[in-house]
């Protein structure tokens, strides 16, 4: 489910043709580790945002 979002947000983005093409680079990205630096950045920025 979590690939079938994302590569329906990176179609809706215009970062790939077609839903199959977003699947398969939303598979890429999670298995990078791309996708949990991005979130562990994000969990970080909001700690800091929210502690002023």
């Amino acid at each position: 489910m979590v690939l079938l979002n994302g590569g329906a947000a990176l179609m809706a983005a215009g970062k790939v043709e077609n839903l199959k093409d977003g699947v398969s680079l939303a598979r890429d990205i999670v298995k990078s580790g791309a996708a949990l630096e991005k979130l562990d950045q994000l969990v970080k920025f909001s700690e800091k945002i929210s502690s002023k």
